[in-house]
């Protein structure tokens, strides 16, 4: 595993100057061995003539190490959403292992080689991630002590938040094959999707303490602040999740056991919180004493109550 071959992923909708910087970041790392594939999901504006007429800059920028090499792919596809982009990507990517960078995020320099000398030192690790700098609104910021990010078995703490930043993460291709990538249905949450159903697995995470990429926040387009209740999402994440437990029958002696009870309580406290959210706008709430009578009784949730959590006009 000296210098194996990095397939990075980097999604893009209407943002043509901070996807010029990203693209740059990945350009400045010392690591010699990856290729990035670009997507712009369907961009209206000015985002592909600046990707395409930027194109042969970079290109001329590209070093080859021998039997290493640095590439760079540009695709436009319908616009889709970023699970699709993402998906579309890494079905055209050949390494080993899987980086993804958001449009608006930056990568260090040593972010990649150091990270695959992570891996390296750790062969049992599949996954990993890095610390982070915070910059919102311009301004370098603090994250709060619950967004701290963790390592080892996380899944009790990645039920109730999103601890793991795609733009920090790498993973292995086999384990992305295994768990089935992003769940394009989602509008938004779709990586705290994929994190449970990752660790869910008994998946150990591993972290770098090092500060590898600047996340940058407070600005309009995020999907984080798109849609009303986000809650509702990891809502639809859980129970799709508990369904895939009974599918498996996961309710078994050791850890498994314990996550599925793990799961159950958070569904409920989810349900809870938008329960009194509906509540206060008079909006029906029988749909979610369905999910809780499932728990109860064992059985999965039917796919066309669950969809109400994914309608938006329900949510208006």
């Amino acid at each position: 595993m000296s210098t194996p071959l990095v397939s990075i992923i980097l999604p893009t909708f209407h943002r043509p100057d901070a996807t010029k910087k990203a693209i740059e970041s990945v350009i400045s790392q010392t690591y010699g061995n990856w290729e990035l594939i670009v997507v712009d999901d369907g961009s209206k504006d000015t985002t592909w003539s600046a990707l395409l007429s930027a194109y042969p800059g970079w290109k001329s920028k590209l070093t080859s190490f021998g039997k290493n090499t640095k590439s760079i792919q540009l695709h436009q596809t319908t616009h889709r959403g970023v699970s699709s982009a993402r998906n579309f990507g890494v079905e055209r990517s050949g390494g080993e292992w899987i980086c993804f960078l958001d449009s608006d995020d930056l990568w260090l320099p040593e972010k990649l080689s150091k990270q695959i000398n992570y891996h390296k030192d750790h062969p049992e690790i599949r996954i990993s991630q890095t610390n982070e700098i915070w910059i919102k609104n311009g301004n370098k910021v603090k994250p709060l002590d619950k967004h701290r990010k963790r390592e080892g078995d996380i899944f009790r703490e990645s039920l109730e938040l999103c601890l793991i930043t795609p733009s920090s993460v790498i993973l292995n291709k086999e384990l992305w094959k295994e768990t089935g990538g992003f769940d394009e249905r989602l509008l938004t949450c779709e990586d705290y999707d994929l994190w449970i159903r990752i660790t869910v697995e008994n998946e150990l995470v591993g972290l770098l303490e090092e500060e590898l990429m600047i996340r940058h926040g407070g600005h309009t387009d995020q999907l984080s602040g798109k849609y009303n209740a986000m809650e509702r999402f990891r809502l639809y994440s859980q129970l799709k999740l508990w369904n895939s437990t009974l599918e498996e029958n996961i309710n078994k002696p050791g850890s498994h056991s314990e996550k599925k009870d793990l799961l159950k309580t958070s569904i409920l406290n989810r349900i809870q919180v938008l329960e009194a959210g509906r509540k206060k706008r008079n909006k029906e709430i029988g749909f979610l004493h369905h999910f809780k009578d499932d728990l109860e009784r064992e059985s999965k949730s039917p796919g066309d109550l669950m969809h109400v959590l994914l309608n938006e006009s329900d949510w208006n």
